[in-house]
């Protein structure tokens, strides 16, 4: 299976280098009831890349991120060069703020292509305090919003047809469901046929 994305990494205005946070996914942590309790159960109950993206999604400083167990060597090595390039480039010229990656477009094992779910990311929305309808009222971005249902694990014909969604972020979604039938022939391997 694919593995989750490395978030953007930025120099905020504090030069602390740091992963660009989805402020949805940040807001639903701030809602986090039992917030010790629940993050707990997170690194206890979830895979390591799930919870390590969980950490970049929440805006972690590259430093804290470094020490966290759920940081993968390799993770943190290409965290550690792209703050080196960043740094260099610094004063250079305005950065632009890159955009949220895509997640990984997968068969869901019942004959569904959609983006591969973070399950810790919607555990929490599940328990975070938080609903989708306060999701849809607040004022976040596009890039945030588009990233997030990416995050619970939409179906790629179901984004298309999300209000908010950039037509080009569609097409992109759409080019790789298409490579992904096609290089299955059209066929699910994870569905188990009695």
């Amino acid at each position: 299976m694919s593995k989750h994305p490395m978030q953007p990494i930025i120099l905020e205005d504090d030069g602390i280098p740091r992963f660009k946070k989805n402020s949805i996914v940040d807001c639903i942590m701030q809602h986090v009831s039992l917030k010790n309790s629940i993050l707990a159960k997170l690194a206890s109950d979830f895979s390591k890349e799930d919870i390590e993206q969980l950490s970049q999604l929440m805006g972690y400083p590259i430093a804290h991120y470094s020490g966290l167990d759920t940081s993968s060597k390799e993770s943190i090595q290409i965290a550690n060069r792209k703050v080196k390039y960043l740094l260099k480039r610094k004063g250079v010229n305005k950065v632009r703020v890159p955009k949220h990656p895509m997640q990984p477009i997968v068969w869901d094992g019942r004959g569904v292509i959609r983006f591969k779910k973070n399950a810790a990311v919607d555990y929490v929305l599940d328990n975070g305090g938080i609903d989708l309808n306060q999701i849809a009222m607040g004022n976040f971005s596009v890039d945030d919003r588009e990233q997030f249902n990416q995050l619970i694990g939409y179906s790629v014909s179901g984004y298309g047809d999300l209000s908010f969604i950039r037509r080009k972020t569609v097409r992109a979604a759409d080019k790789k469901a298409h490579e992904l039938y096609e290089s299955t022939n059209g066929e699910d391997p994870n569905v188990k046929i009695d």
